[in-house]
């Protein structure tokens, strides 16, 4: 039986209100200093420009995102006696096959780093038919026909590594992780992170199906994103329905 794909995506943010600290590239060198005076300047779904002290100095961060939010280029600048901010390093931060690959250039030196990015592993093979209110509460997504509700199928977790990274290459990191959610909550939720120096970020991914008989009618995932690994604090979430028809 052919099956096409008729995909609709909904974004959902839940964001939390945290407190201002970290960012990029200098606290890879200075770890035990947190960033203060964070300030967003200026920001669109590809361009951000943002400021911090850190360790006496003032930073500038101005970074654009390529068009297919899977690269973002990155300006940090760093403010010398006379109050004016100067180039400090340019970063090239981009998704690339099952990784995220940083190129840094400064003092005409260029280093160049890739971190891995972690498969995430379905709990179980087995399907799993638990009615659950969440999903029952999100059933308006999917306007079809379909003789079950949305009944749960499985979970997904994992998690990535972004002490060492920009408001972009974060935001990019989610964004190949959760593809269907929208640029400005990728960033937001990037911001988060960056502001509360989370080491890593936490991903939960629930699966739901609707079914006719043993076929599936209706996909749905929806992730959800935290700064610890005991998954309480959470920076996001995001809903993906999918409607398979014939």
């Amino acid at each position: 039986m052919a099956i096409k794909k008729i995909i609709t995506m909904v974004s959902i943010m839940a964001l939390l209100l945290v407190t201002l600290v970290n960012p990029g590239e200098p606290s890879a060198k200075v770890e035990s200093v947190q960033k203060s005076n964070f300030q967003m300047i200026n920001s669109s779904d590809t361009y951000l420009e943002y400021s911090f002290d850190e360790n006496g100095g003032s930073f500038k961060i101005i970074e654009e995102f390529d068009d297919d939010f899977k690269g973002v280029s990155s300006e940090i600048y760093i403010k010398n006696s006379e109050g004016n901010y100067e180039l400090f390093s340019e970063q090239k931060s981009t998704i690339e096959d099952n990784n995220l690959v940083i190129e840094t250039k400064k003092d005409n030196k260029t280093n160049t780093e890739k971190f891995e990015l972690q498969t995430p592993q379905i709990n179980s093979e087995e399907l799993i038919k638990i009615d659950s209110k969440d999903a029952q509460l999100l059933s308006g997504e999917v306007t079809i026909n379909a003789v079950t509700d949305w009944i749960y199928y499985d979970t997904s977790k994992y998690s990535d590594a972004v002490k060492k990274f920009t408001i972009g290459a974060i935001s990019i990191l989610i964004a190949a992780r959760i593809p269907w959610a929208a640029a400005a909550d990728l960033t937001r939720i990037a911001t988060l992170a960056y502001n509360i120096f989370a080491p890593n970020l936490y991903y939960t991914i629930l699966w739901y199906y609707k079914w006719d008989g043993n076929v599936p009618v209706a996909e749905m995932k929806i992730a959800y994103v935290y700064s610890d690994s005991q998954r309480t604090n959470q920076l996001g979430n995001a809903v993906m329905t999918t409607k398979y028809m014939d």
